[in-house]
């Protein structure tokens, strides 16, 4: 029998990708659904535990409909990244049914079956935190038709144990303290200089410059910025979050922009320190940087600059969108 298969619908995410593939065997058609998760390494576990999460609840969702059809797992050797899933899923389908969980034993009876299913405790470990992850965020998930009563209860209830918006950023909270970050880059004498605003020292040196999420940008004035790159729901390293810019490096945000090829700034607070001309027509210079202010667009709540920015390798043309109705924690509306 000849078989052959093509792909008729490809979804991509930041971590991962579906696809749905029509194959035929004769007369015989089927459709069968393929999830690809792409950051995860072999050896090793993945990057970012928030989207493996959802790829998991994606894939616990689907296959609802075919619960006597098995579910096929594999890697590339078919043990280490197969072996952390499959326990997964029996850890805590166990765990709701049994309120416990034996992941020593569930391995243990996996590798005499196959061998060196789950290769490292690096894996075995995920595998916890994943069973952790997973059981104490499951009330987490809601339907965007759920969100009035969410918001609803949280104004009735804030900091009960039925105001799920708390919990979950308690949660959030907790997870940030327990997780593990390469603070060097940023706390390096050469560095430090360049994490500003005092009263937020704490915090930017702790968070926001872990070696793995920062890009690096090119020039003479070092490779570090304060910056990380953040996913979209279905692409990576699509948005880029830093500071405002100091005075030391109005050079550093300008190379970001050039570098990344950034054609959209969002500012969502007025600046201290003038990183680009105060009025139309006017022109700075920083740098090996000329920023030319085109024109000004002054809607109810933002205002569009564009400007074009010049050096010695490319002119580009970038539009800057101040919110004017942001100077607090919060917005001055919901509208706004």
């Amino acid at each position: 029998m000849k078989y052959t298969m093509c792909i008729t619908q490809h979804e991509y995410f930041s971590r991962y990708f579906v696809d749905n593939h029509v194959t035929k065997n004769g007369s015989e058609t089927r459709v069968i659904k393929h999830y690809n998760y792409i950051g995860w390494p072999d050896h090793g576990v993945p990057d970012d535990m928030g989207p493996f999460i959802i790829f998991y609840q994606k894939i616990k969702l689907a296959t609802q409909r075919f619960k006597d059809r098995p579910l096929l797992v594999h890697c590339s050797a078919g043990v280490g990244r197969t072996g952390t899933y499959v326990a997964l899923d029996y850890l805590l389908q166990q765990a709701k049914s049994e309120s416990v969980i034996n992941p020593y034993s569930f391995v243990k009876g996996m590798r005499l079956r196959r061998p060196m299913m789950i290769q490292s405790v690096e894996q075995y470990q995920f595998l916890h935190q994943a069973v952790y992850e997973q059981r104490a965020t499951t009330g987490f998930v809601s339907t965007p038709n759920d969100l009035a009563t969410k918001i609803t209860t949280f104004e009735q209830n804030q900091g009960s144990s039925k105001d799920i918006i708390s919990q979950e950023f308690w949660h959030i909270e907790k997870k940030v303290k327990m997780a593990k970050f390469d603070f060097s880059f940023g706390k390096d004498s050469a560095n430090k200089e360049k994490t500003g605003f005092p009263k937020y020292c704490q915090i930017a040196s702790d968070m926001l410059i872990d070696r793995k999420y920062s890009p690096y940008i090119s020039g003479n004035n070092g490779i570090y910025i304060n910056a990380i790159f953040v996913n979209t729901y279905r692409e990576k390293n699509q948005w880029l979050a830093t500071q405002l810019p100091l005075s030391n490096t109005i050079v550093d945000f300008w190379q970001l922009v050039e570098d990344q090829d950034v054609k959209v700034v969002l500012q969502l607070d007025a600046y201290q320190i003038p990183f680009y001309p105060r009025a139309d027509d006017e022109k700075m210079t920083e740098g090996p940087f000329t920023i030319h202010r085109i024109k000004t667009e002054n809607l109810e709540f933002v205002t569009n600059i564009a400007l074009q920015i010049k050096s010695k390798k490319k002119r580009i043309e970038v539009t800057v969108v101040l919110v004017k109705a942001w100077e607090a924690d919060l917005p001055q509306s919901k509208l706004s």
